[in-house]
């Protein structure tokens, strides 16, 4: 049996976490009207499809090999949730009369979905404090961010939908003439 039991069974809650994850963002998908929050759960829907992935992948290497493997060469080319989400509002900038109107669905969806990743980050934060070894530290620490990463695209997003000026004026920053 595997040295690495404890770390076995968070894995199993966290691939479950994630899995229960993109289910609700296909199902949130297909309720919401908003052009944009369809695109953005759909998106979000698909990057838990590489978290399964992952956890799949250091779930057998430590049941098999009794080691995470290389961690860090397997989550170094894992691009960015923020930068590829900047399309997402680019695109939308070019619709904004059709995207500017919230509907309820999508801003409850948004509400549900930033709760759901809240607790993603606090289930991560806690095995980070947990796991010693160095490998499964890397692994955790990297799916904390990819959880904060997507609270902070929900935020933004529901934000948007809720205010797309204040948003526009957030991103751009305010500028003040110095006369």
């Amino acid at each position: 049996m595997s040295g690495h039991k404890e770390d076995l069974e968070a894995l199993q809650t966290a691939l479950q976490m994630e899995e229960d994850g993109r289910k609700f963002y296909l199902d949130a998908a297909e309720r919401v009207h908003n052009p944009l929050a369809k695109r953005t759960l759909k998106w979000l829907a698909d990057w838990e499809l590489e978290h399964v992935a992952l956890i799949k992948k250091f779930y057998a290497s430590l049941k098999d090999a009794d080691s995470w493997g290389d961690v860090r060469q397997a989550i170094k080319d894992e691009p960015s949730p923020k930068q590829e989400v900047k399309t997402i509002f680019k695109e939308a900038q070019k619709q904004i009369d059709e995207l500017v109107k919230p509907d309820s669905e999508a801003l409850e969806a948004y509400k549900t979905a930033r709760d759901f990743e809240n607790k993603a980050v606090q289930f991560y934060q806690g095995l980070l404090e947990k796991v010693s070894d160095p490998d499964g530290k890397t692994f955790y620490e990297f799916m904390l961010e990819q959880e904060k990463e997507h609270y902070e695209i929900l935020d933004s997003s529901f934000r948007y939908l809720e205010n797309p000026e204040l948003w526009h004026s957030e991103q751009e920053g305010w500028m003040f003439d110095g006369g």
